[in-house]
Formats: structure tokens, sequence, C-alpha cells
């Protein structure tokens, strides 16, 4: 049996096709969240014998695949379920994600024990570090490499987007070198996430889940700020490969 999990996210579509039989991924993909590639998403998704929904636009999509009877999930299931079947010792996530960040903790059996949200400001999620890319006029692999060149970051002391990027461009007029501002757009990306974690263990590596795990050297500006991550070729799909792992529930 084939099971198709999506995960309909914010900036974009994940998939994996999982089969019950030899317990393996089948395929997978990514499609950008556009309303075109909603309204013809089974024109760029592969067979199936199932599905489920996960993600902030799961109930849109839900609508358009009303014929196929999808299931629905919730995104904290699903991560936990993907990120237990591709790395089964692992205890602490973090999803930074377009639209909000979450940090999730596991016992031993794979349980959620614990969970915490930020979706009160987009300064603290992968939208933000897209946004101040935009305004160095640099693609966010570039900016992530210009930023690791830094010794000095720059201090960015505002809480909410919009006022961080008048900071920047202040920095910027202020003829700040362009690396000591991208690591001070990291640095205060990751404060925050260390806020979130709060009293949690954060001496042992957390799995970055999303697509800033894609991102080439993203661990080691985090290591310089003091959170331990570690990546997974597939840490981008984990709502996607849960949704498809909860069909077996």
């Amino acid at each position: 049996m084939k099971l198709l999990g999506l995960d309909i996210g914010s900036r974009s579509i994940k998939w994996v096709l999982y089969e019950k039989s030899s317990n393996s991924i089948l395929d997978k993909g990514i499609l950008d969240s556009t309303p075109y590639n909603l309204e013809r998403i089974e024109e760029n998704i592969p067979s199936f014998d199932q599905i489920s929904l996960t993600g902030y636009g799961r109930h849109n999509l839900n609508d358009i695949l009303k014929p196929r009877s999808p299931k629905i999930i919730s995104e904290i299931t699903c991560h936990a379920k993907g990120a237990r079947f591709i790395e089964p010792e692992q205890y602490y996530l973090l999803d930074i994600g377009g639209q909000d960040t979450k940090f999730i903790v596991l016992d031993k059996s794979g349980k959620i024990i614990d969970f915490k949200l930020n979706d009160r400001c987009s300064a603290g999620t992968g939208r933000y570090i897209e946004n101040m890319a935009r305004i160095l006029d640099v693609e966010i692999q570039e900016f992530i490499d210009i930023a690791v060149k830094s010794n000095k970051p720059s201090n960015i002391n505002s809480m909410c987007t919009v006022f961080a990027e008048s900071e920047i461009i202040s920095l910027i007029h202020s003829r700040e070198r362009t690396e000591d501002i991208a690591a001070g757009v990291i640095k205060s990306l990751i404060l925050r996430t260390k806020a979130l974690i709060g009293t949690n263990k954060t001496d042992e590596n957390i799995l970055l889940l999303g697509g800033l795990s894609e991102l080439q050297n993203i661990e080691v500006l985090f290591e310089r700020f003091d959170l331990r991550i570690k990546k997974n070729a597939l840490s981008r799909y984990t709502g996607a490969l849960g949704a498809a792992l909860a069909l077996l529930d």
C-alpha cells in the first residue's frame, strides 16, 4: 500500500510517498505554495492508495482533495513521527518555518512530552532571514555564507521584523560590514530561538527541520551562538513523512 503525506507550508508544499510493505520512502518532492500549484496539486503528486495532509495550509488543500478523502493531522504529531523515523535516537526537534518556530521534545518512545510555539512575530522565523537577505540583495544561501565570515556580528535589537529592517538599513548607511550585518541577523534569530527553548537542555544536538536545514553552514552559525544542531538529508520532509506514517495508525 502506498501512503502519501503532504505538508502544506506557507512557502512550500512537501510530499513523501511511503510504502507500507517495505517500510520505505519511495519518492519525495517539493513545490512552491502558490495558488496555481494548490489548484493543480494532483498533477504534481504520484499515485497513492491513501493520503494525509498537515501544515499551515492543510485545510485549504483538504477542500481541493476532498473526493480523495484525505486525513488531516496536526503538524506537531507529523514532525514527531517523521523525525523519529529518520533519527530514532533524536529527542529534541526544532522547526523554524516561514510562519512560526516550533520546539518539540520527545521521550525515548517517541511520545511528545513538551512543545513550544512562537507564532507572534516573523522575526523568529525563516521568513525573517529571507526578508533580511532581500535587503542586502543576496540569495539566502549567499546570506549564510557571508555571515560565516563575520568576526563581529552587528547588534540588532528590534523584536519586530519591520523595525529590524529599518535597523539594518541604518547599519548599511553607517557602512557596517555586510558580513557583520548578516551575522547579526542570524544571531538575533538564534537568541529568540534559545529564549523559546527556555529551560530545556541545549547542550545536546537538536535536529533542525524545515527549509533552513538545507542551507550549507547554517549549523556553523548556530554553534557559534551556543546552540548545537544537526541536520538530516530528510529534515525538510519530516512533516510530510510523518503525515504518511500517521496513516498506519
